[in-house]
């Protein structure tokens, strides 16, 4: 994670600083929709949590672009990401008397999983025209800011892949609206007996569609 973070700070430095390729600085935001529901063992047996990950989801942050060639860049920046999902603690265990039947139905309210998102993403634009296609590829590395469950890893990585079309409103000013799918590389939670009990969702993989709008100011 530190090699990554490292990396990219001199990419970043290496790149604004050449005199070649085009520099764009953006802002983002994106509606997302993280799929599945499932349960979490959280006490090592079978209490635990139901979670329902299709909540009002999103991203919103800014981003530079380095254009390599006049149809390939690189894309990357600091976004804030709501990973929000709704559930409630579940106790299986419980005996059902007038004590913990309390215990056991608990109404599902919102739990918060909050990241700061750096993204390296290859973005291909095969037309240079004003209305135009786009193609994209890469990671996005998440760190945790902000979570309500104590065993969720501090460090997510996710591959993205997606298309979309661009409009070049002036010499300096272009908006791109995008489709991506994420999937997880790494765990979300750790030390956890993660079970996808009654789909074929897996909790610690998640799964996100995502349609954004980026808003970029051409430097150069």
């Amino acid at each position: 994670m530190k090699n990554t973070i490292t990396c990219l700070l001199l990419l970043i430095s290496t790149l604004a600083f050449s005199q070649q390729g085009q520099i764009q600085f953006g802002i983002n935001y994106s509606e997302d929709n993280i799929a599945g529901s499932d349960y979490l063992i959280t006490d090592g047996n079978a209490n635990g949590y139901s979670l329902s990950n299709r909540e009002h989801n999103y991203t919103l942050g800014l981003s530079f672009q380095y254009g390599f060639t006049e149809n390939f860049s690189l894309i990357t920046g600091v976004s804030y990401n709501n990973k929000d999902v709704k559930g409630g603690y579940n106790c299986a265990t419980c005996y059902y008397n007038d004590l913990a039947i309390t215990n056991y139905f608990v109404i599902p309210v919102r739990m918060k999983q909050r990241y700061l998102a750096i993204p390296i993403i290859v973005q291909f634009a095969p037309l240079q025209t004003r209305l135009y296609p786009t193609i994209h590829a890469g990671i996005v590395n998440n760190f945790s800011v902000e979570n309500e469950f104590e065993n969720e890893q501090s460090y997510l990585q996710e591959g993205q892949l997606g298309l979309g079309v661009g409009y070049k409103i002036t010499k300096h000013l272009n908006v791109e609206l995008q489709y991506a799918y994420r999937t997880a590389f790494t765990k979300v939670y750790q030390d956890l007996d993660v079970q996808p009990a009654y789909t074929d969702y897996e909790p610690n993989k998640l799964n996100t569609n995502s349609i954004g709008l980026r808003v970029n100011y051409i430097l150069k």
